[in-house]
């Protein structure tokens, strides 16, 4: 008698085995059976995966999601340039320009609107609430694989990120204007770090606080994909 074993991992890798003893002949018409088959069920409840860049202004989310972007083929969800693309004339628009975080009930439609539930999601500049975070997780944690990427950077290097992309002839409004730039980090503070740190205690996503180890922008981005990766 033949003992075959049987192997593979699920969509979370456990391991799952299966020990037979059966005639050899019949153990290769159940092996490639065991292939066609359970191997491509296992597959199919693999879910997408959404990586979410959460950081305060300046910290290179947009950097590194486009650096991402390079490694493999996502969907990208900006949120921030989403809205700086809404009409000018709109209120939205008009918010987001002095700095003001919009109502939840506001960004709901207009983030669902760009989720492709079918393929890996980078989703970049959001949730900023504890609101949005709890929306994103209670709609999109049972469909997709979810890593919450917080970059953690101090207020001074913001300053210094945001004045290094205005040099660098960033075309960004809400860069120009000093008291927005405020604002926007005082926001982060205020709402956006409490967001973050509900998050870091939910059981059913991963999150990465990660400390970027210097300003050199490949170093940086390799350091992060030995994290997630």
């Amino acid at each position: 008698m033949t003992f075959w074993v049987l192997q593979s991992k699920t969509a979370k890798n456990n391991v799952v085995k299966l020990e037979l003893k059966i005639p050899l002949f019949s153990g290769i018409f159940l092996y490639l059976w065991y292939n066609a088959n359970i191997q491509k069920e296992l597959n199919m409840t693999k879910k997408p995966e959404m990586i979410v860049f959460m950081g305060g202004q300046g910290s290179g989310k947009g950097t590194f999601a486009n650096l991402l972007l390079k490694q493999h083929k996502y969907n990208y969800v900006e949120a921030g340039a989403i809205l700086r693309n809404m009409p000018t004339d709109s209120e939205i628009y008009k918010k987001i320009t002095r700095g003001e975080l919009l109502a939840d009930d506001d960004l709901f439609p207009i983030i669902a609107k760009h989720m492709n539930t079918d393929n890996d999601l980078i989703l970049d500049g959001y949730p900023r609430t504890i609101g949005q975070a709890k929306w994103l997780i209670k709609n999109y944690a049972t469909i997709f694989d979810i890593k919450i990427i917080y970059l953690n950077i101090n207020e001074e290097t913001m300053f210094a990120n945001i004045q290094k992309r205005i040099k660098e002839g960033g075309n960004r409004l809400d860069d120009n204007d000093e008291t927005a730039v405020q604002k926007r980090i005082a926001a982060f503070k205020s709402t956006t770090m409490p967001a973050i740190q509900w998050l870091s205690q939910q059981p059913n996503i991963t999150f990465y606080d990660i400390k970027l180890p210097g300003d050199d922008i490949d170093i940086n981005f390799n350091y992060i994909l030995k994290q997630i990766m």
